[in-house]
């Protein structure tokens, strides 16, 4: 074999020596590094700088060196471009949309923690009442506030204080009095939270208090001509105790509705006027409408003061808001109730019947349409100031459509202006031996409130403001015309639920 020849085996050999080397190289840095996925055809990646393998015959055998890879791609036998090394994949979030916003896990009735208030024992009125064609008049101040907190889970401790004054004037069977009448009453309260499920519970209060009053009557004139009797006083200071049990339904997070029978009974015994030596018992069944904030978060809840402050940030509020489109609103307007007070000692017993519906829904954002139906009525055997033992009975209906817009001040407050046109009828007796006195009336009405609402938690609300009622035509039997003008100012709270929020806790 000539020198040509050698030389070109040893070259030969000396090549596939080299690519044996590569090769071998490549296959061992594919085994040291996982695939993640990667088809085992494809070349591992390596990290900037290392060598690149030498593929093919026509590598130049002068770029094997870490020092002199080049920064631009090889060719390779096949003339395809195959970078020297492969950056780390970036990727673009700039436009990748956001995950949706976390559920908060909804937080039942009863948590430790919680603050609770119920319309049933929270009220604030201030009224007067006078007519256009008679001498009846009506003044009332009263207010009434009562608030539970669970100091463990449906463990409850409240107060439950009442403060009223009233001076009235009113026809009688044959007489017109004036009675002036102020109360107190004040203790703590005791509640245990039963949970029935998901959405419902047994919320039995017992209310362990100390009570007062004092009335004085005066007869003014007889409507016979018959001389009118002495002032009549009486009061009455003890204990009491009163029992509410009602079933508890929360259609959304911290509100809550529910109706239950109440027991009350004055221990103190009436002294002077004509219940003289009588305790009071009142039984009804009432419905109910509360709310609560504060308490416990389970931890896969987001706090909702949180959840607000993120809302805001994104200029929208995450959790609903009062006033937005399709919520439907019920309040301590809404009123059903049945109950029996009786005197111990006396013939007096009053059955009283009040059924209202009252519902309001927001069309669309801030705007309110709603209406409220009525129906009444009381029965009973009363006694006057001098002792004379009267019937009594009164039945009443009604029906008011309403529009209102809410106007919202902050997240956690707004104004709710509502006006209302109502008609209704009022039909009226009271008898004793003496004469009787019948009445039957057709009347027609305007309502306006602007309560200031404040919103605690999601879902319930409480405020107080004015209102004007004022009949546009209230006229008896006889076609006389007496019309009654309340200008006054009134608690509300209540509670929503539905609307575009219908899913939030």
């Amino acid at each position: 074999m000539g020198s040509n020849g050698v030389l070109t085996w040893t070259w030969v050999a000396l090549s596939m020596s080299l690519a044996s080397s590569a090769f071998a190289q490549t296959a061992s840095e594919q085994t040291e590094q996982p695939s993640h996925g990667v088809a085992p055809q494809e070349p591992a990646m390596q990290e900037p700088g290392a060598q690149t393998p030498l593929l093919g015959p026509r590598s130049n055998l002068t770029q094997t060196t870490p020092q002199q890879v080049p920064t631009t791609s090889q060719p390779t036998d096949d003339d395809l471009q195959i970078p020297p090394t492969l950056a780390p994949l970036v990727l673009d979030t700039s436009s990748t949309p956001s995950a949706p916003p976390r559920a908060s896990a909804p937080v039942r009735f009863g948590h430790r923690g919680q603050w609770v208030m119920m319309g049933s024992s929270n009220s604030l009125g201030i009224s007067n009442e006078t007519f256009s064609a008679s001498s009846a008049t009506y003044f009332n101040v009263a207010a009434a506030i009562g608030i539970d907190h669970f100091v463990a889970n449906n463990v409850s401790v409240g107060v439950d204080a009442e403060a009223g004054y009233s001076n009235y004037k009113s026809y009688g069977a044959t007489t017109l009095s004036e009675t002036t009448w102020a109360s107190f009453s004040g203790g703590i309260r005791f509640g245990v939270n039963v949970p029935l499920g998901e959405s419902f519970s047994w919320y039995p209060r017992l209310t362990l208090m100390l009570a007062s009053s004092h009335s004085r009557t005066t007869p003014l004139s007889s409507s016979d001509g018959a001389p009118v009797g002495p002032p009549a006083t009486q009061s009455s200071v003890g204990p009491a105790i009163n029992l509410y049990t009602p079933v508890l339904a929360q259609p959304a997070s911290h509100f809550v509705v529910g109706f239950g029978p109440r027991l009350q009974h004055d221990f103190a015994v009436t002294r002077g006027g004509p219940y003289d030596g009588s305790q009071s018992t009142w039984l009804s069944g009432e419905f109910v409408v509360g709310g609560w904030w504060g308490g416990a978060t389970p931890d896969s809840a987001e706090p909702e003061s949180a959840e607000r402050a993120r809302g805001a940030e994104l200029g929208k509020a995450a959790a609903p808001a009062f006033g937005e489109a399709g919520q439907i609103v019920l309040s301590s307007a809404a009123t059903a109730w049945v109950g029996y007070q009786s005197y111990s000692r006396s013939k007096g017993s009053t059955t009283d019947v009040e059924f209202q519906p009252s519902i309001d829904y927001f069309l669309v954002d801030a705007i309110s349409i709603g209406a409220a139906t009525f129906f009444g009525y009381s029965s009973g055997t009363g006694l006057d100031a001098n002792g004379t033992e009267t019937q009594f009975s009164s039945t009443d209906f009604g029906i008011a459509p309403r529009l209102g817009a809410n106007l919202a001040l902050t997240t956690f407050a707004s104004i709710w202006l509502r006006g209302d046109v109502g008609f209704g009828t009022v039909s009226a007796s009271v008898s004793s031996v003496s004469g009787s006195n019948e009445h039957s009336r057709t009347r027609t009405w305007v309502d306006i409130s602007a309560p200031f609402l404040l919103h605690p938690s999601s879902h319930f609300f409480v405020g107080a403001g004015p209102f004007l009622f004022h009949e546009l035509s209230d006229k008896d039997q006889y076609d006389s015309e007496n019309r009654a003008t309340w200008l006054g100012l009134s608690l509300v709270l209540g509670g929503w639920f539905g609307g575009s929020g219908a899913h939030a806790t």
